[in-house]
C-alpha cells in the first residue's frame, strides 16, 4: 500500500520511523552486512537496533559523500592503499634527482664546490722554494703572497719576498685553470 509523496503518515507511524533501517547499498571495498550483525559474522537478516545498542543511529556512523549517498565513516581511508604505497617511492626518486642536480651544478656546470681560489699558504711556499732553488736567492727569511686570488690563466699578482739584503718582489702568473703557476725572476 503505497501513499502517494508530500501526504502525511497514518497515525501510530511515528515509532517506524524512530528505527528507520540503514541504506541497504553495498559500500565500496565493503561487503554488505544487515543491521546488527557483527563484522564478519552471517547474521540473520533482520532490521533494528544490535544487540546492546540502543536503537538510534549515531551522528558518526553514516556521513554524506559529495554525492549525498549515505556512506560509511571512514569508507575514503579504507580504499586500496595504492597512493601511499607511491608516496615513499616518490620522495626517494626526488631525493636522488635533486642529489644529482646539486652535484652536477656543484662540480661541473658553475663548479660551486671546485675551488676558484689558489691557497695562500702553498703559494708562498712555492715562491720561497722557487725563489731560493731556481734564482740562486740567498738567505730568503718570508715570503708574503696575497690570499684569495683566483684560479684563472693570465691572472697575475705579486709576492713580497724578505732576503737579507732586503726586500724584493716577485711576480706570480697562474698558467692553467689547475692552478698551475709560474714564478718571474725577483726585481
Amino acid at each position: 500500500m503505497s501513499e502517494p509523496r508530500g501526504t502525511p503518515p497514518p497515525p501510530g507511524s511515528e515509532r517506524l520511523q524512530d528505527r528507520a533501517a540503514p541504506p541497504r547499498e553495498q559500500w565500496p571495498g565493503e561487503p554488505h552486512r544487515p543491521y546488527g550483525a557483527a563484522a564478519g559474522s552471517a547474521g540473520p537478516d533482520t532490521f533494528g537496533p544490535a544487540s546492546g545498542g540502543s536503537g538510534a543511529w549515531s551522528a558518526g556512523e553514516f556521513a554524506e559523500s559529495a554525492s549525498g549517498a549515505a556512506e560509511p565513516s571512514g569508507a575514503h581511508a579504507a580504499s586500496s592503499g595504492r597512493g601511499s604505497r607511491r608516496w615513499p617511492w616518490f620522495c626517494a626518486a626526488l631525493a636522488v634527482l635533486v642529489a644529482l642536480g646539486m652535484a652536477f651544478l656543484g662540480f661541473v656546470a658553475p663548479g660551486w664546490f671546485y675551488r676558484g681560489v689558489l691557497d695562500a699558504g702553498s703559494v708562498q711556499a712555492g715562491v720561497r722554494q722557487i725563489v731560493r732553488d731556481s734564482y740562486g736567492v740567498e738567505g730568503v727569511e718570508s715570503v708574503s703572497c696575497p690570499s684569495g686570488q683566483p684560479v684563472r690563466p693570465g691572472h697575475s699578482f705579486t709576492c713580497e719576498v724578505s732576503t737579507d739584503g732586503g726586500q724584493q718582489r716577485v711576480r706570480v702568473v697562474v698558467q692553467d685553470e689547475e692552478g698551475t703557476y709560474a714564478v718571474e725572476r725577483p726585481d
